[in-house]
Order: structure tokens, then sequence, then C-alpha cells
């Protein structure tokens, strides 16, 4: 299975090990943020 454009990702923050890998500072990057309030386990 590849990914494809309009697929979408989640996971758990908290159990993820932040890394980069070198980057341009001259080149614009964009990221994109959304937080969800909330306890409640969903599955799909």
């Amino acid at each position: 299975q590849k990914w494809e454009k309009g697929d979408l990702l989640m996971w758990k923050n908290l159990n993820v090990l932040h890394k980069r890998d070198a980057f341009d500072p001259s080149t614009r990057r964009i990221m994109h943020r959304t937080q969800i309030k909330g306890d409640e386990r969903i599955s799909i």
C-alpha cells in the first residue's frame, strides 16, 4: 500500500520520538498542527 494525495495520518504524539534531518534554513517550510481536546479513544 502506498500513500496517495489526500491521505490523512493521525498519531498519538506522546508516543513519538521527535527527530529531524538537517534542512536549508533559507527554504520555506510549512507545518500544520491540529489539537483535539479530550481522552476519548477513537479507532477506525
